[in-house]
């Protein structure tokens, strides 16, 4: 056989064909998932989203906690034989909450205790993550 001048079938591996609007990532899902903020959101204030509600999430986690101890040492007053080194002073994450609250005239303190009611905080969250992208437009 294909000696005559017959051609051979060629026999190769034939990858299935993905639609564009599908993904190869096994990650991917399609739909929206529950939690994760909707679409409408662009990059920047997604991550404000996630980092509002990540705050709220540790203030209501337990108080003997280690990461909870440190939040609240951080958002009290520092001690008074403690000084600032020379420089520029350090961008904090507590720093970066305190400017995504500042829109609704929350400091840290009061935020704090506002975080407690989960479904206040949830109402604070939308509404400056709406203010932040209304403010760089």
């Amino acid at each position: 056989m294909g000696h005559d001048g017959e051609v051979q079938p060629a026999t190769r591996h034939v990858r299935p064909v993905v639609p564009p609007t599908h993904s190869t990532s096994p990650f991917h899902c399609p739909r929206h998932q529950p939690g994760s903020p909707p679409a409408i959101y662009s990059t920047s204030q997604t991550v404000m989203l996630r980092r509002l509600r990540f705050f709220g999430h540790v203030i209501r986690s337990d108080p003997d906690k280690d990461h909870t101890r440190a939040l609240n040492a951080g958002i009290n007053d520092p001690l008074k034989e403690w000084r600032r080194p020379r420089g520029r002073p350090r961008q904090t994450w507590l720093r970066t909450i305190e400017n995504d609250l500042k829109h609704q005239h929350l400091a840290l303190w009061s935020a704090r205790h506002r975080a407690y009611d989960h479904d206040l905080w949830r109402d604070i969250v939308e509404t400056a993550t709406l203010l932040q992208g209304h403010a760089t437009r």
